[in-house]
């Protein structure tokens, strides 16, 4: 069955809130008060697939947020891929709980080439990531279509799902995610 574009938007919502529009819904571990608060995640749509995620570089709080996620059993974790070993740590400790890992780079800058973006993800997919990610600023229309340039050469060279992100703009997100970018 073939994936409809909009079935791949996810729905960034706050703990105790459920969203039964979307096929994805995320809560930010960031956002929690206590790790405690991830089991309560809330009862969605059986359809909907829900994503526990954080931007935590610095490796403990990593580690304390993506435990939190595991005890939880939220089925997809999504980290900052911050280097190799602390990017292969991650998914070994997603995979071992039976959840799928989501690994992420939010680029920093102007990021200078569709080809830069495809080894980003290329590394995370060759460290075992189930989804690969990353995200950008993008505030123009060719700093997208720069994105969606990756997203084709990222497609035909991972064979893994594979989400890149224009951040600044709504419409560079549809535009991502009407051109087969994941989440």
């Amino acid at each position: 069955m073939e994936t409809m574009p909009w079935e791949n938007i996810v729905c960034e919502i706050p703990p105790g809130y459920a969203v039964g529009s979307f096929y994805w819904c995320e809560i930010s571990l960031d956002s929690l008060e206590t790790a405690d608060d991830m089991v309560r995640v809330p009862t969605v749509h059986s359809s909907t697939k829900v994503i526990a995620a954080t931007r935590a570089v610095e490796q403990g709080l990593v580690e304390r947020r993506v435990s939190a996620a595991l005890n939880a059993k939220v089925e997809y974790v999504l980290f900052e891929s911050v280097s190799t070993q602390q990017t292969r740590d991650t998914i070994t400790e997603i995979t071992k709980h039976n959840s799928k890992s989501i690994a992420t780079k939010h680029l920093a800058g102007e990021v200078g080439s569709a080809a830069q973006m495809v080894r980003e993800l290329v590394g995370m997919a060759e460290l075992g990531a189930d989804i690969v990610k990353i995200a950008y600023f993008a505030h123009t229309p060719s700093a997208i279509a720069m994105g969606l340039d990756a997203l084709q050469l990222a497609q035909e060279t991972i064979d893994k799902p594979i989400s890149i992100t224009p951040m600044g703009t709504r419409w560079g997100r549809v535009a991502a995610a009407m051109a087969g970018s994941q989440l």
